[in-house]
């Protein structure tokens, strides 16, 4: 799949395109060659995504159940109303209902995600390099974890790419079905529109972004999250039925949840090597956010996010509502990809490498350490 991924954007930059212009701007059309890639790489990542077992707390535990009684009478929990419509209205039609274990519902899912991820690389194809490997990379394991949200996110990036193409209206209704799937994105979103309209084309500095990351990470501690968060509760007025209610106000469930924190803490040199790479991530963006300042709403929505996201990620409550913002990482570091030989800045290729050496470790960990990788076969 990743394979696949990078014959993409080798074919698109080593293949001839139809140039055709656009408002006096010149715009590359795919190749047969790219389009071959493009609908290759789509399809193993629908159905290996698709063909999963157990894989995110959430498929076995919740989704996967829900969409097979979906129709039922005997499940009465509903999420927003237009995620409860897709499952009910796909558990009638499906004929892989009897077939698989959660029939084909994951493998929409999946036709969701990378239409959306393709929808972004289209944006970024002519100013990235290797986007939709790092793109992948950077949200397979949201994408299985995640699966509400997920869907919910990848309804966001098609919003994003309506945007970019000038189609704003469009954009605005892929934005409100998102929140119809998962409001937990609401704060994503309010991130992206404040960075537009507010920070406009100015990218957050990295003397700014680094030191405050910094403090967060090493001085500020979940327990003045708790406290933060049960003073202002009072003042959000979320409806009793509201599923953010329980994460939110129910003290229980928070003391709980920081208990358990304390399993998941990292070793002194991962924490070493993450700090590195958000560090690395923030130079990075402030330096081709010069360059890129139409794209720079979407650099300051991943340091906002990430700053939140990583030093609180012990916190699931607060990390849930950061988590898409923070997995933007891949478009800086597809584009400075891009600028590698642009540029003589060394401090600029250091961070660059800092930061693929990240992704290299972390993944590397994750396909050849990860015994939970079943597929649907492995039950035979």
């Amino acid at each position: 799949m990743l394979a696949m991924a990078f014959m993409v954007d080798y074919n698109y930059r080593h293949t001839s395109q139809t140039v055709i212009v656009v408002k006096n701007k010149e715009q590359r059309k795919f190749s047969g060659t790219v389009w071959f890639f493009i609908i290759g790489m789509s399809l193993i990542y629908v159905f290996t995504e698709g063909l999963r077992y157990g894989r995110g707390v959430d498929q076995l535990g919740n989704y996967g159940p829900y969409y097979i009684m979906a129709n039922s009478s005997h499940y009465l929990y509903d999420f927003e109303p237009l995620f409860t419509w897709l499952n009910k209205t796909l558990n009638s039609i499906d004929p892989l209902l009897y077939v698989l274990p959660f029939g084909s519902i994951f493998f929409v899912y999946a036709i969701f995600f990378i239409v959306s991820l393709v929808c972004l690389y289209s944006i970024f194809k002519d100013c990235s390099k290797y986007f939709l490997v790092f793109a992948i990379l950077a949200t397979l394991s949201f994408q299985e974890g995640f699966i509400r949200q997920a869907l919910s996110a990848s309804l966001i990036f098609i919003a994003i790419y309506f945007y970019e193409k000038s189609k704003w209206k469009v954009a605005i209704v892929f934005l409100i079905a998102s929140l119809l799937i998962h409001k937990g994105n609401i704060l994503f979103i309010g991130i992206l529109v404040l960075c537009k309209f507010l920070l406009k084309n100015k990218c957050i500095n990295w003397k700014l972004s680094i030191p405050i990351f910094l403090l967060f990470e090493f001085v500020v501690q979940l327990d003045t999250v708790f406290n933060f968060i049960q003073d202002i509760a009072p003042y959000l007025n979320l409806s009793e039925d509201n599923n953010m209610t329980h994460y939110v106000t129910d003290t229980t469930y928070i003391e709980h949840e920081i208990d358990a924190a304390s399993e998941w803490k990292r070793g002194p040199l991962t924490q070493l090597i993450t700090v590195f790479f958000y560090v690395s991530s923030y130079y990075v963006c402030s330096y081709i956010g010069k360059r890129y300042k139409k794209y720079n709403y979407l650099l300051n929505t991943y340091i906002i996010c990430s700053l939140i996201f990583e030093p609180f990620r012990l916190y699931g409550t607060l990390s849930r509502a950061f988590i898409t913002g923070a997995l933007l990482w891949f478009i800086p570091l597809s584009i400075s990809f891009y600028e590698w030989k642009k540029s003589s800045l060394v401090i600029f290729k250091t961070c660059v490498i800092i930061m693929l050496l990240y992704v290299i470790t972390y993944w590397g960990r994750f396909i050849f350490l990860n015994p939970d990788a079943k597929y649907v076969w492995d039950l035979i």
